[in-house]
């Protein structure tokens, strides 16, 4: 019920860029942070729209390929646009994606604290990271999207179901499916921001 003024508190945050574009990539695909937070620039595909995960990086050691809404490669374009105009000649693409200079990754904390402080302030019930993947799973599931594909995005263990998905599919399993979840979701997320501004008018 506080999608809305949720994330257009974080839509309109005075926090770095780096740091909005993490807590909104992450709402908008449903990943663990600790997946992609350290992501470089080489690990994304902008041809195919999706972000390349090594198994190292996911909970269930299974490497997935996340795709993306076009919200999140807007921001992308906007954190790359502000690395290179500091970075010059010397942006390269093993620098960090959610960074300000792409030197080094934001801090999971951070963004953690920015989220809380942000509800705080507006009087909102805490919430943390993991409440992005919640709202995320009930919304896909509302909406019918299959179980296999939400449980591949979520990275979720599937009894007897994770070694063939691995096996058969790989790291783009679902793909049009999962591509399909995550633009709904981005744009149910837009939609209930827009609702919030209507409301204020």
């Amino acid at each position: 019920e506080n999608i809305g003024i949720t994330y257009y508190l974080l839509k309109n945050t005075k926090a770095s860029l780096a740091v909005k574009s993490l807590l909104m990539i992450g709402s908008y695909t449903a990943l663990r942070v600790g997946s992609f937070i350290d992501l470089k620039w080489q690990d994304y595909d902008e041809t195919k729209s999706v972000l390349v995960i090594s198994p190292e990086k996911m909970k269930n050691r299974r490497a997935v390929n996340s795709p993306l809404p076009y919200q999140a490669k807007q921001l992308l374009a906007e954190i790359k646009n502000v690395q290179m105009q500091f970075q010059g000649n010397r942006w390269r693409n093993d620098m960090y994606i959610f960074s300000e200079d792409g030197s080094k990754p934001v801090n999971s904390v951070s963004g953690r604290v920015h989220l809380q402080r942000t509800l705080k302030k507006n009087n909102l019930p805490k919430a943390v990271f993991h409440g992005f993947r919640s709202v995320a799973q009930i919304l896909w599931t509302k909406k019918g999207f299959i179980e296999s594909a939400i449980n591949v995005q979520l990275d979720h263990s599937v009894i007897g179901g994770s070694a063939i998905i691995d096996r058969y599919m790989g790291q783009e399993a679902f793909m049009p499916e999962r591509a399909e979840m995550v633009q709904y979701l981005a744009n149910h997320i837009d939609e209930e921001v827009s609702s919030y501004q209507a409301s204020l008018a």
